[in-house]
C-alpha cells in the first residue's frame, strides 16, 4: 500500500478527533472568530516551519525551528484547539488534549528524536538540549544556520493541503451558521455535504501521510 494511503495511529487519532468535532459542532459568531484566530496562528507556525524543513537532510534549526523543536506539532495543536472552540465542544477539546499530551506527542517526539540523534549525532544533541520541545522561546537558538524561508519547501512539504484542510475543518465546525442566518440554508447544507466535507478529508489524509 502506498505510504500516502497507509492507515496508521496518527491518521486514526486525528481522524477520530476531527470526526467528533464535526458531528457535535455547535457554533456562533464569537466562538467561530476566536477559533479562527487559533487556526490562523497554528497554520502560521506550520507554514513557517515547512518553509525551512528539509527532511532527513540536516538538523533544521532556522526559522520556526530556532524557537521551538516541533513547530508543526505546535501548529496542529493550535488548529485543533481553535476548531474545538469554534465547535463549542469542550468534551472533545479535553479528550484531544489528554490524548495529545498523554500519548501521541510523547510517542512522536521520542521516535523522531531517536531517529535524528542516530542520523546527525552531536549536532542534533546540542539542538535538542538548547531548544524547547513545544512552547516557543523568545530567544532563538544560538547555533542556528542562515537558511532563508522558502515557499518551494512549503509546497514540497505539502503544507498547502494542510492549510486547506485546516480552513475546511474550521468551516465545517462552524456549520456555516452565517449562511442560514442570511437565508441560504439550502446552500449551506449543500456546501457542507458536497464540497467542504470531502475536500477536508481528502486534504487531511494527504497531510498525515
Amino acid at each position: 500500500m502506498p505510504a500516502s494511503k497507509e492507515i496508521n495511529s496518527r491518521r486514526i487519532f486525528v481522524g477520530v478527533v476531527m470526526l467528533a468535532l464535526v458531528v457535535f459542532a455547535r457554533a456562533d459568531l464569537v466562538t467561530s472568530m476566536i477559533g479562527l484566530g487559533f487556526v490562523v496562528f497554528g497554520e502560521f507556525w506550520r507554514v513557517w516551519g515547512c518553509g525551512h524543513l528539509e527532511k532527513n537532510q540536516e538538523v533544521t534549526n532556522t526559522g520556526a525551528f530556532a524557537f521551538v523543536q516541533n513547530p508543526l506539532y505546535l501548529g496542529t495543536l493550535l488548529i485543533s484547539v481553535g476548531c474545538s472552540i469554534a465547535a463549542q465542544n469542550a468534551v472533545v477539546l479535553a479528550l484531544f488534549i489528554l490524548l495529545y499530551f498523554g500519548y501521541y506527542l510523547p510517542y512522536k517526539i521520542r521516535n523522531e528524536s531517536d531517529r535524528l540523534r542516530r542520523r546527525f549525532g552531536e549536532a542534533y544533541e546540542d539542538y535538542y538540549k538548547s531548544v524547547p520541545k513545544l512552547i516557543p522561546t523568545i530567544f532563538p537558538y544560538k547555533g542556528r544556520g542562515t537558511k532563508r524561508f522558502s515557499w518551494s519547501l512549503v509546497f514540497k512539504n505539502s503544507e498547502l493541503g494542510s492549510a486547506l484542510g485546516s480552513i475546511g475543518l474550521w468551516i465545517i465546525c462552524t456549520r456555516m451558521w452565517w449562511l442560514p442566518e442570511l437565508g441560504f440554508a439550502d446552500l449551506a447544507s449543500k456546501l457542507d455535504i458536497d464540497l467542504i466535507f470531502p475536500m477536508y478529508f481528502e486534504e487531511i489524509w494527504k497531510m498525515l501521510g
